[in-house]
């Protein structure tokens, strides 16, 4: 059985190269992420209207990768940054990260991004599942299910209502498109 060869990508080649979805940098690999689809869209739509009216000096910035160690380049579905970060691709930690999942993601590969944004600094990392309405934390003790999100700093914080928003108003329109 043969070996699946990994080609490795320059940095400066991934950081000044335009992708149709925005995929990931790792150790010389360009990683792709799961497609977001409407319920995903609708939490990260929500998200970004409740941190545009929380504390005025926060700056949501979503699908922006970010640099979290000289050779990983994640793309969060959303950072939120205390002030304006410097530079075209962030080494900042945000104040947050919001990761949504999708239905093709991999728990395993989450998890260890979200642990990835904890070693990079991030104070608040946020997880969310619009399937299940389900919402976690990851901090030193791990991944645990929550009832609420808090940001102090930002005078935020929201639950599920705030959250999932249209979701949970009603089903979803099955609308296909010829």
């Amino acid at each position: 059985m043969a070996a699946a060869v990994k080609t490795l990508v320059p940095l400066e080649v991934y950081l000044n190269t335009s992708y149709e979805w925005d995929p990931e940098y790792v150790d010389g690999e360009v990683v792709e992420r799961a497609l977001p689809d409407i319920s995903h869209s609708i939490v990260a739509h929500q998200f970004s209207m409740l941190f545009g009216r929380a504390a005025r000096k926060n700056l949501p910035c979503p699908q922006l990768r970010i640099a979290v160690s000289p050779t990983r380049y994640r793309v969060p579905d959303l950072a939120v940054f205390a002030g304006r970060p410097v530079g075209r691709y962030p080494a900042t930690p945000p104040l947050v990260v919001v990761e949504i999942l999708s239905a093709g993601d991999a728990m395993r590969e989450v998890i260890s991004k979200l642990r990835e944004y904890l070693a990079h600094g991030v104070t608040h990392v946020w997880l969310v599942d619009p399937g299940t309405r389900g919402m976690w934390i990851m901090d030193k003790a791990g991944l645990r299910e929550v009832t609420r999100f808090s940001a102090p700093e930002l005078e935020l914080e929201a639950g599920p209502q705030e959250i999932f928003g249209e979701l949970l108003e009603g089903p979803e329109a099955a609308t296909e498109v010829p």
